[in-house]
């Protein structure tokens, strides 16, 4: 038999159990904390983002209504005007507008939506009203153009608002809801 000179005095493990517990519920209230704050940013980021979008469309439309200047050269005017991740839409469609490889404005403008909006806090709506625009984007003259824009510029704003009155409603409810997530889930672990 074999008999080992350190002796079990039974407290060593359930100090053990209780730090992993807490730590273990540390991770959770953190982690679902953290999701809940996730979802409030992306409900305070939108309003933000659809601002951000109504000016470039605001750029757009003075390029292309007193400068007079090509898509390619108004698009790279809003491009360097602000947001980076706003502004990255404008940018590609630019790039492939001047690529050679024969894209249209229409199909560049959907391409730049389609490789840059998932990083935008905006929704399926709003990426209808864009697409709408791209639709449009040198299929006509300047005044048609110009009146697209405005279109779109009309129905930024009518996004920011609603977006704005769900800020204020859910933005809390998401922040406070994750972390009382966190303390229910913990408290049903013990």
């Amino acid at each position: 038999m074999c008999v080992s000179s350190q002796t079990y005095n039974g407290k060593g493990d359930r100090r053990d159990g209780v730090v992993m517990k807490l730590l273990g519920s540390l991770i959770l209230l953190f982690s679902c904390g953290g999701m809940g704050f996730l979802i409030a940013r992306n409900y305070r980021a939108r309003p933000r983002e659809l601002r951000a979008l109504k000016s470039a469309f605001q750029i757009l439309e003075t390029e292309i209504a007193y400068s007079l200047t090509s898509l390619p050269q108004a698009l790279e005017k809003v491009a360097r005007s602000g947001d980076l991740k706003i502004y990255s839409i404008f940018e590609n469609t630019r790039e492939l507008l001047i690529s050679g490889e024969g894209y249209t404005p229409a199909e560049a403008w959907e391409e730049g939506l389609r490789k840059y909006f998932s990083y935008l806090a905006l929704t399926d709506t709003d990426r209808e009203i864009l697409s709408f625009f791209g639709k449009c984007l040198g299929a006509s003259d300047r005044n048609d153009q110009i009146k697209h824009i405005r279109l779109v510029v009309e129905e930024l704003s009518r996004q920011g608002i609603n977006a704005e009155q769900e800020e204020q409603k859910n933005s809390k409810l998401w922040t406070y809801m994750g972390v009382l997530t966190g303390l229910v889930l913990i408290l049903l672990m013990y």
